[in-house]
């Protein structure tokens, strides 16, 4: 004998007023859920209802067992999934968010030129041993509210000396960086 999904309706609802909540919604996870009272109202198990939704049969039994407990606003709750815990810490941002407002020669860095996301990953793997990626950098400067920039190549109101002690600094420049790859 299968055992059934026991529903408690202490909460007033029906298939049809459940029904007529799950139209005004537009997460799809909420109607699953909502799906699975409605399947449980009408008398099928709980392998059942995993079958019908593609659901694992635990999950059919938290899902009525929050219903149960709290009624549509405790089944309806989806908490944040608490993701995968960051290789830079809240206290190594800070950090960063100092040594970056300093430009890579005031750190120590060979090359004179404004940060990039190259230079602060070399940057984070030197300091504090943290291997992390040029792009997962990028999004992290994003959160820390750092926009992109590209420099300007030619100072366009400098005169022409100082436009070619530019130029031939920019050279070294261009090969200090060739080599840190």
């Amino acid at each position: 004998m299968k055992k059934k999904s026991i529903i408690k309706n202490e909460h007033g609802q029906t298939i049809k007023s459940l029904k007529k909540f799950k139209r005004g919604l537009k997460d799809s996870r909420k109607i699953d859920r909502i799906n699975v009272i409605i399947l449980a109202f009408r008398g099928k198990n709980r392998l059942e209802i995993a079958k019908i939704l593609g659901f694992n049969n635990q999950t059919v039994g938290e899902y009525v067992k929050k219903y149960n407990e709290g009624g549509l606003e405790e089944l309806l709750t989806i908490g944040k999934a608490p993701g995968r815990i960051p290789k830079i810490t809240p206290d190594i941002q800070e950090e960063l968010k100092e040594v970056i407002l300093k430009t890579p020669s005031e750190i120590g860095y060979a090359v004179n030129v404004n940060w990039n996301s190259r230079i602060i990953a070399q940057y984070v793997k030197d300091v504090y041993n943290i291997n992390i990626e040029a792009s997962s950098i990028r999004r992290l400067m994003k959160r820390m509210g750092f926009t992109y920039t590209r420099p300007t190549y030619v100072l366009m109101k400098a005169d022409e000396e100082e436009q070619k002690k530019f130029e031939e600094k920019f050279e070294d420049i261009k090969k200090t960086l060739k080599e840190m790859k």
